[in-house]
């Protein structure tokens, strides 16, 4: 007879190969995608190099609003608004009654002399290509100076606050006429400019009747 085989007991072989069962239990992660510049292609390349441009657009937009300086015209523009302010209190001055000979022919003088001014000075920044407004060059007549010379004439004081208000916006004037000639205005603005200076200067002296 044949020796008899152990039967196999119901415990697995220790030493037999298992198989693996982990890619159910434990399945592998897909790679991650890592993030790339679109500068692998020729239009990748061209959006890069348009927004690097865009944006030094930008920057250079927004430095040269910080730092511009305004154009002559501007100053010229301050310069017509003082004799449009000027010519306004002159041509109120006309029509108050209580008021002396000496203040009626300043007021007259200065009327004639400042509308003159202005209107060679309109015509300048017209030629020159410089578009204002009325309402613009009526930027520095003040309603504040109109009741202050309406309550003096009621005051009985109405010639020596009309001295002090056409001294005060002399002054103002002629600061504003030499802050214009040092920006360079040109020969034709310069010249027009000093006579206006030299205008002012004569004004201011006869105020001091």
């Amino acid at each position: 007879m044949q020796p008899q085989q152990p039967t196999q007991g119901p415990y697995p072989d220790p030493n037999a190969v298992q198989p693996d069962y982990s890619f159910i239990t434990n399945p592998a992660q897909p790679p991650k995608k890592k993030f790339a510049l679109p500068g692998g292609s020729l239009l990748g390349k061209v959006i890069i190099i348009g927004g690097a441009l865009l944006l030094v657009m930008i920057v250079i937009t927004i430095v040269k609003s910080v730092t511009a300086k305004p154009s002559t015209s501007a100053y010229f523009i301050v310069v017509a608004q003082d004799q449009q302010a000027l010519v306004h209190v002159a041509t109120a001055t006309a029509l108050q009654s209580s008021k002396s000979t000496a203040t009626t022919n300043s007021a007259v003088t200065i009327k004639a002399g400042l509308t003159s001014a202005l209107t060679n000075l309109t015509t300048y920044l017209k030629d020159s290509g410089t578009q204002f407004t009325a309402v613009q060059l009526s930027g520095k007549v003040s309603k504040n100076t109109d009741t202050q010379l309406t309550n003096a004439a009621a005051a009985g004081t109405f010639d020596s606050t009309y001295q002090a208000v056409m001294t005060d916006l002399l002054q103002t004037y002629s600061k504003d006429i030499n802050i214009a000639l040092a920006h360079s205005p040109g020969p034709n603005g310069t010249a027009l400019l000093k006579k206006d200076y030299a205008d002012a200067q004569l004004l201011l002296t006869q105020l001091k009747y």
